[in-house]
C-alpha cells in the first residue's frame, strides 16, 4: 500500500493540476448562452477548445452582453459577402491607417523588404469546425489566385487578382514554414503589399478548401488535354465567388472566419446570418465574440420605403452596400423622426461619396473620343460644374468641394492637390473650348464641331447608385457652356464592358484612404472605368483593346515599376504623392463632392463607431463588438 501510495501521489498531483488548469481555462474564456447549450447537448466542443491558442481581443468602447438580432435594411440585392470582412490583417483606426492583427498574430519583414513572413494563430478554425492554417492560404494561392483552368487560351494575367501580390507584375512564392507558420518572397522590396492584403477582399479566407475543392476543376479527374471541361467547371462554380446573386460565399452554411455565418439567403427578399461558434476573437474578459445572436438583413429597393421602416422602429441600422446609407437630401426628416424610431442619427467620415465620380470615356463613341483624351476638355467639364450649387440644393450644404485626391491623413495626400479643377469657372471654360476653336453654335447655344454637327455628350449614370438629380443638374451646367449633354440611366452590370456607348459615367467614387490600392478610381489604363480598351490592351499583351497613348503607358508605369517598387514605406508614399500630383494634372477623372455618410442607429445598440466609415456594406465595421444594451 506505501507503494502504491508513493507511485500515486505524482499522478494524482499531476490530475490535480491538470484540473486546476482546465478550471482556469474555463474561467478564461466565456461564451454565449445559446453555445453553451449546444454545448452541453454534445453539439459543440467547450468554447476553449473552438478558440486559437492566442485569440485576438478586439478593440471596443464597451464590453458587452449576449443576446438579440439585428434588422439591416439594403436597397440592393442583399450582398452576403459585403458581412464578411477580410480577416488577414486589419486597419485599426481606419482605412489606408495603422496596420493591425487578425489571423495572423505577427510578422515581420527581412531587412531587404523583399520578403515578410506571417505568423498564424494556432488553433483557428472555419465556423465549420475545420482548422485553418498553412495549408488552407497555399490551397487558395495554388487553386484560385494563380490557377486557371487552360493556360494557352485562358491566361489569368497579372492584371487582375495576381496584381495585389505582384512586385511589378511579377509573381511573389509563397511557401509554408510549418503548419502556422508561411513566407511571402518578392523580386524586389514591397512595401504596398501590407495594404494590399489588409484591404483585399480576395483572400484566403474567402475560399474554404472542404467547400471548394469538391467543385473545383482540378478535382474532377478531366484529362489533361480536356481543358474544356475544366474551363466549364471553373465558369459555373468560381468565377462568380466574389461578387453576384450566386456568389459561392452566399450560400447557406459557407465556411466563413467572419463573426457571422450565412444561415439562409433568399434571392431577392433578404439573407439572416447567425453567430459563427468559432469566431477567433474575445473582448478583454476572455467573452467569445460576436455579442449578438444574429443579423437579419432585407432588401427594400425603394428608399422612401426604407425611410417609412426607419420612422417605423423597424430597421436598427442602416447599410447600403456602394453608397451612403441615407441621402443628405433626407436628413431633415431622418432628424425630426429620431424620437419616434428610436434611433440616433451621426454623420461618419464616408467611404463612398454618393456624389459621383465622372469617368471620362476615352475610348469610346469615335466622335467624341478625341475631345475626351484632351485633357483641357477635361478640366473644362470639371470647373463647368457649379458644385456649390448641387452642394446647397441636394445635399444641406454639407459636402466638400473635392478632386480625385487622397485625403489628409491617408496615403498620397498631397496639400492643395484635392482642391484643383473644382471652384465653378464658367468663362474659362468657355475659354477653354474656344481656344480649341469650338466657337461656333447652333441655334439652341449648344457648340459645333469641325464636321459642324452639335457636340452632345452621353451622361450615364449608374442606377440605382447615383441620384438622378445630381446627374441632370451637371448636364445643365455642361449645356451652359455649349456642351449638348444627355443623361442615360444605365444598370451598374453594364458599366465595365469592354466597349461602352457612354462618354461620361456618374458612377459612386472611393472617397477614402484606398488609393494606393482601389487602381479602378484613378489609374488610366490600371482598372479605370472609361480606359478598359487600355487596360485590356495591357493585360493581353497588346493581343486585344486599345493602345493606350505613351503618356498613359508611361503613368501606369511609375505605379507599377517606381512607387510599387520602392525600397521603403517612406519612399513609396513620397513617389505615390508625385503620382497623385500627376494624376490630377491629367484630370483622368473627377469627383463632384465629397460627402459624409448619414448613419442611423437603435438608440440602444453599443460599439458602433461613429468616427468609422460604416456604409461602405459594414466590411470594416466590427459587427462582433456591437451589442444591445437591454
Amino acid at each position: 500500500m506505501k507503494s502504491l501510495t508513493r507511485i500515486s501521489l505524482p499522478l494524482v498531483l499531476s490530475l490535480l493540476v491538470a484540473m486546476l488548469a482546465n478550471l482556469a481555462l474555463a474561467q478564461m474564456y466565456q461564451e454565449s448562452p445559446l453555445l453553451a447549450e449546444r454545448v452541453a447537448a454534445g453539439e459543440l466542443p467547450p468554447v476553449d477548445e473552438r478558440l486559437p491558442v492566442n485569440p485576438k481581443v478586439a478593440a471596443m468602447e464597451s464590453i458587452g452582453k449576449y443576446g438579440g438580432i439585428i434588422r439591416i435594411s439594403n436597397v440592393a440585392d442583399n450582398m452576403s459577402w459585403m458581412y464578411r470582412k477580410p480577416e488577414q490583417l486589419d486597419y485599426e483606426e481606419g482605412f489606408g491607417g495603422p496596420i493591425g492583427t487578425g489571423l495572423y498574430h505577427s510578422w515581420e519583414w527581412n531587412d531587404e523588404g523583399t520578403a515578410v513572413t506571417f505568423h498564424i494563430r494556432e488553433g483557428l478554425r472555419w465556423s465549420d469546425g475545420e482548422l485553418f492554417n498553412a495549408d488552407d492560404v497555399l490551397f487558395w494561392w495554388d487553386y484560385y489566385q494563380t490557377y486557371t483552368p487552360d493556360s494557352e487560351t485562358q491566361p489569368l494575367g497579372l492584371g487582375t487578382r495576381q496584381r495585389l501580390y505582384s512586385y511589378n507584375l511579377q509573381a511573389p512564392t509563397l511557401e509554408k514554414i510549418d503548419d502556422i507558420t508561411i513566407r511571402w518572397t518578392f523580386p524586389g522590396p514591397n512595401p504596398a503589399f501590407m495594404h494590399n492584403i489588409t484591404y483585399g477582399t480576395n483572400s484566403p479566407e474567402f475560399y474554404p478548401p472542404q467547400w471548394i475543392e469538391p467543385v473545383h476543376p482540378e478535382f474532377q479527374g478531366f484529362a489533361d488535354d480536356d481543358a474544356e471541361s475544366r474551363i466549364a467547371q471553373w465558369a459555373e462554380y468560381m468565377c462568380g465567388s466574389c461578387f453576384g446573386a450566386t456568389a459561392q460565399h452566399q450560400l447557406d452554411g459557407y465556411p466563413t472566419m467572419s463573426p457571422f455565418v450565412v444561415e439562409h439567403r433568399e434571392e431577392g427578399i433578404g439573407t439572416t446570418y447567425v453567430r459563427n461558434p468559432f469566431y477567433w476573437q474575445v473582448d478583454a474578459e476572455g467573452n467569445q465574440l460576436p455579442y449578438l445572436d444574429g443579423i437579419e438583413v432585407t432588401l427594400v429597393s425603394e428608399m422612401d420605403l426604407r425611410l417609412a421602416r426607419l420612422v417605423a422602429g423597424e430597421i436598427d441600422i442602416a447599410n447600403a452596400p456602394f453608397w451612403n446609407s441615407w441621402r443628405l437630401l433626407d436628413l431633415p426628416f431622418i432628424l425630426e423622426n429620431q424620437e419616434r424610431g428610436g434611433y440616433r442619427t451621426f454623420l461618419q467620415p464616408s467611404a463612398r461619396a454618393w456624389a459621383p465620380q465622372l469617368y471620362f470615356n476615352q475610348t469610346g463613341p469615335v466622335r467624341n473620343r478625341l475631345y475626351l483624351q484632351n485633357r483641357d476638355f477635361r478640366v473644362a467639364l470639371s470647373i463647368a460644374i457649379n458644385r456649390d450649387e448641387i452642394n446647397e440644393l441636394l445635399y444641406q450644404g454639407l459636402g466638400e468641394k473635392w478632386n480625385i485626391a487622397a485625403k489628409r491623413g491617408d496615403t498620397g495626400f498631397v496639400e492643395g492637390l484635392g482642391e484643383l479643377f473644382i471652384d465653378y469657372d464658367p468663362d474659362a471654360a468657355n475659354a477653354t473650348f474656344d481656344g480649341m476653336g469650338l466657337t461656333e453654335r447652333d441655334s439652341d447655344g449648344f457648340r459645333l464641331g469641325p464636321d459642324g454637327q452639335r457636340i452632345s455628350l452621353v451622361l450615364a449614370v449608374a442606377v440605382p447608385a447615383e441620384p438622378i438629380e445630381t446627374v441632370e443638374l451637371i448636364a445643365d451646367h455642361w449645356g451652359q457652356v455649349g456642351i449638348e449633354t444627355l443623361v442615360r440611366p444605365i444598370d451598374r452590370s453594364q458599366i465595365r464592358i469592354e466597349e461602352p456607348n457612354w462618354d461620361v459615367l456618374a458612377h459612386y467614387t472611393e472617397a477614402g484612404g484606398f488609393y494606393l490600392t482601389r487602381t479602378d478610381k484613378w489609374l488610366a489604363a490600371g482598372d479605370l472605368i472609361g480606359t478598359t480598351p487600355w487596360t485590356l490592351w495591357n493585360s493581353t499583351d497588346g493581343q486585344d483593346g486599345i493602345r493606350p497613348p505613351p503618356a498613359v503607358q508611361e503613368f501606369r508605369r511609375i505605379y507599377f515599376e517606381d512607387v510599387l517598387t520602392a525600397p521603403s514605406e517612406e519612399e513609396m508614399t513620397a513617389r505615390f504623392e508625385d503620382l497623385m500630383r500627376l494624376s490630377v494634372h491629367n484630370h483622368w477623372t473627377t469627383m463632384t463632392l465629397y460627402l459624409p455618410n448619414v448613419q442611423t442607429v437603435a438608440q440602444d445598440l453599443r460599439n458602433v463607431r461613429e468616427d468609422f466609415s460604416l456604409e461602405a456594406s459594414n466590411l470594416w465595421a466590427r459587427t462582433q463588438t456591437w451589442w444591445w444594451d437591454r
